[in-house]
């Protein structure tokens, strides 16, 4: 829907009037499904250019359509047809993962001095918030101007964290750029660290491409952090030089590249400017389709993930995602900064403050 507005009023005095063209999105709701006699629904945001499909379980992303250099949209994340296909397998797709995303070593922290320990739920240490974070539960959700905003209510002690969490996650789409915009607040210190788990292949599913070599990438990060075998960041902050991770200038994630990173793939944190400011942290390519998009943020990191644990999972349509047929930029805190806080920007949220994050996910062509 398109409306004009006159800016400034006019004025018998005035000589030149300015139009300004407000492109807004349609929202709307319908049901996706039940489970336990509880409604999940099906909340779409559609722009002039984009459209997101949004899932009360998780706050997930189910759908992203967008532009190909023809015109031709397509779904360019990961997800299922049912909701019940969501709670067959946790699979992060397209979720909101917390209380605390990524690694936290040996499932423990201390705060305050206290410590606490937590599911280790993968490996050694505990992933993206236990056996039920924040990608399990159900989320209220509101439609607002351009935009769906969810809620969830942590209790104190939920997976062993401290404090009841209040937060809150807002999709909104205006033209071609998709903004997530993330609050929380706790009744006492607790480590935070909320992202979104999108897997990306911006060949989309009618075309869906086996591997990623045709995804062209480019990392605004100097730095990185080491992980070890099992994932966790070791503590060090290394230069991308001469590694597998200097990705500064734009380059095609082909499986020989990915082949002489550790482990076989990428799944590591990319250390941006650390300032609230928006800043600009990674541009995916697809050469094939000319799909473009350009991720910013206000977070000191960004972790690439290349879906090297994916294990040919149906998704929709039929679609088959294998080991390095998606990607993640998650933008977030740096993982594990409660286990390292001399060095490792503040990843504690206490009484009296409001957790923010913002990130932006801008789409073109090429």
């Amino acid at each position: 829907m398109q409306s004009n507005v006159l800016y400034p009023p006019t004025y018998k005095s005035a000589s030149l009037l300015l139009l300004r063209y407000y492109k807004m999105s349609v929202v709307t709701k319908k049901e996706f499904g039940k489970v336990d006699g509880l409604v999940y629904d099906l909340y779409t945001i559609k722009s002039n250019q984009i459209e997101v499909g949004l899932i009360n379980y998780g706050a997930a992303m189910a759908y992203l359509k967008v532009p190909d250099r023809d015109g031709q949209q397509d779904d360019i994340v990961t997800g299922f047809d049912t909701l019940k296909e969501y709670f067959n397998e946790r699979t992060f797709f397209g979720s909101i993962v917390g209380r605390v995303g990524n690694r936290i070593g040996k499932g423990k922290f201390t705060v305050d001095g206290k410590e606490y320990v937590l599911d280790t739920n993968n490996g050694p240490n505990n992933l993206h918030g236990g056996f039920k974070g924040f990608d399990t539960k159900y989320w209220s959700g509101e439609i607002g101007a351009n935009s769906v905003i969810f809620r969830l209510t942590s209790p104190d002690g939920d997976q062993g964290f401290p404090g009841e969490v209040n937060a809150s996650v807002t999709y909104t789409v205006e033209n071609s750029e998709l903004k997530i915009s993330y609050a929380a607040t706790s009744t006492k210190s607790t480590p935070i660290n909320l992202t979104h788990h999108s897997f990306f292949n911006l060949s989309g599913h009618k075309s869906w491409e086996k591997d990623l070599s045709k995804h062209e990438i480019k990392m605004c990060a100097d730095r990185y952090l080491p992980a070890d075998d099992a994932c966790l960041v070791t503590g060090e902050i290394k230069s991308v030089e001469n590694s597998p991770f200097d990705l500064r200038k734009p380059t095609f994630l082909t499986e020989e590249l990915l082949s002489t990173c550790p482990g076989g793939g990428i799944d590591h944190t990319f250390c941006l400017v650390q300032n609230k400011n928006r800043h600009e942290a990674a541009v995916l390519k697809h050469t094939t389709s000319g799909r473009m998009m350009t991720v910013e943020t206000t977070e000191p990191g960004i972790q690439l993930y290349t879906g090297n644990f994916l294990k040919g999972q149906q998704g929709k349509a039929g679609v088959s995602y294998t080991r390095h047929s998606a990607l993640c930029l998650e933008t977030q805190n740096w993982p594990d900064a409660v286990n390292n806080p001399a060095t490792f920007p503040n990843g504690i949220l206490k009484p009296g403050e409001v957790y923010k994050h913002t990130a932006w996910f801008t789409f073109g062509t090429c």
